[in-house]
């Protein structure tokens, strides 16, 4: 059986409470054991300088005892590639007697470049093929003239190209991306393949929502940072002038975030809830799911959260730079999705959706098409893609 180790920068199995993003890469490892592949996950040992396996969960942990608020400096002057490069390395020492040519090294990266590196070194030194699956863009590398933010940080375009250069396949999760990354790297762009990623489980709603309420129930569950910046849908509702027809319910650790306090009376907010009670909550208390990203750079992201929406069977609106995640919403009529920029056409937005006609049609359309975006079916493809590095030496 061909092994395909999984290089991730965090892996939920052991920890009781995850995010969704951690979650997601779980589900993705469990697809591709349902698939016939043998996985072993390779992750950092934070804090320590032992190797922990966990042979039940098929986990290996590899020490990473840094401290990283000094790694990130000099990963951001650069005398590291990668804030990870000490786990880099303790990864290649541990693979130098384990690797084979015929393994498989599938390095999913949220914005690090270290896993990337990792299976580029392993592809050069040990011949074994190297799958790269890109969750977010590489951190502070350029795509059309945009970077993450503003902050000093040199450029990693070289390093980004460098360890991209041999690599068998490269999956986006964002169509975006796909187009960006295939432009900028012409000559990789037939190893190119966006696959969303989807929703992991099974379908939570498979009927339609009853309306509880007379008033038009949004939720946003998420993070409370710049990136999403979730006060404007306050803004906008506080200002709607049918605003005594709307509930918003804001779902996190909130209290932190400054620019939400002129809203905690206006508003209902609820701290960080589990998967369980989040899911029981949207399923019973909402209409719409809120979708933020607030920076035209993350026209190259694709929010997972659309896809728990979906799986719920929520309307989504969505306040996103232009890209594929804005357009997946609008085009596949699932909800409405406007610039981030455009706080009146966010409120229009919501005054479509209290027209209760317009809120039923995408909820129906949902309810009746969510189950194309489970992991389950968009997997697929990606399991005949790395099935076929096993007779060809590249995707065609």
């Amino acid at each position: 059986m061909r092994t395909i180790y999984y290089i991730t920068r965090s892996y939920p199995a052991l920890r009781e409470h995850a995010g969704g993003s951690s979650l997601l890469r779980k589900a993705a490892v469990e697809q591709l054991r349902k698939h016939g592949f043998k996985v072993i996950v390779i992750a950092p040992n934070y804090g320590s300088t032992n190797i922990t396996k966990y042979d039940n969960d098929g986990v290996v942990l590899i020490p990473y005892n840094k401290n990283e608020k000094v790694s990130r400096i000099k990963q951001r002057i650069g005398l590291l590639e990668d804030y990870l490069d000490e786990w880099v390395s303790n990864v290649l020492q541990y693979f130098s007697n384990t690797i084979r040519p015929n393994d498989i090294i599938f390095s999913t990266t949220g914005g690090e470049l270290a896993t990337i590196k990792i299976g580029s070194i392993l592809k050069r030194n040990y011949g074994c093929h190297s799958i790269i699956n890109f969750r977010d863009p590489i951190n502070y590398a350029t795509y059309n003239g945009l970077r993450r933010d503003n902050l000093w940080h040199l450029n990693r375009d070289k390093l980004e190209k460098k360890y991209l250069s041999n690599a068998s396949l490269i999956l986006t999760s964002c169509k975006t991306f796909k187009e960006v990354l295939s432009y900028k790297y012409p000559d990789l762009s037939r190893l190119i393949f966006n696959n969303y990623f989807g929703y992991a489980g099974e379908t939570k709603s498979k009927v339609l929502h009853s309306n509880l309420s007379s008033k038009l129930r949004i939720v946003y569950g998420g993070n409370f940072s710049s990136t999403q910046a979730p006060e404007n849908i306050c803004r906008a509702i506080s200002t709607h002038p049918q605003k005594n027809k709307i509930d918003l319910t804001l779902i996190g650790n909130y209290k932190n975030y400054k620019p939400i306090n002129k809203y905690i009376d206006q508003f209902t907010f609820i701290d960080k809830l589990s998967r369980q009670e989040y899911s029981n909550f949207i399923i019973e208390n909402a209409d719409v799911g809120f979708v933020p990203l607030n920076s035209a750079y993350y026209q190259f992201c694709f929010p997972s959260k659309i896809f728990e929406y979906l799986n719920h069977g929520l309307t989504i609106l969505g306040a996103l730079p232009k890209g594929d995640a804005l357009d997946f919403i609008n085009h596949n009529k699932y909800g409405i999705a406007v610039n981030f920029q455009n706080h009146v056409h966010l409120s229009d937005a919501i005054t479509s959706l209290l027209n209760k006609s317009t809120l039923s049609a995408f909820q129906t359309k949902i309810i009746n098409e969510n189950r194309q975006w489970s992991m389950n079916e968009l997997i697929v493809p990606v399991i005949e893609k790395i099935k076929a590095l096993e007779n060809i030496n590249s995707i065609s």
